[in-house]
């Protein structure tokens, strides 16, 4: 049984595989190329992340 995603969902996860490098997605949201070794980024390495939100959590960890 596959989990239903939501459209929002697929979107955020197709970015953060386009933003990791993991994916190559065309002019016409077609995905061209994807790296098989992967360098385990985390989201934090990737997201676009304000630097007020880096520093609360950098003092506030999990």
């Amino acid at each position: 049984m596959a989990p239903s995603l939501t459209p929002l969902q697929i979107n955020v996860i197709i970015r953060y595989l386009e933003r990791s490098g993991a994916i190559v997605v065309d002019a016409e949201s077609y995905i061209i190329w994807a790296r098989k070794d992967q360098d385990r980024l985390t989201l934090g390495d990737v997201a676009e992340i304000s630097g007020d939100l880096k520093d609360y959590l950098e003092k506030h960890p999990g």
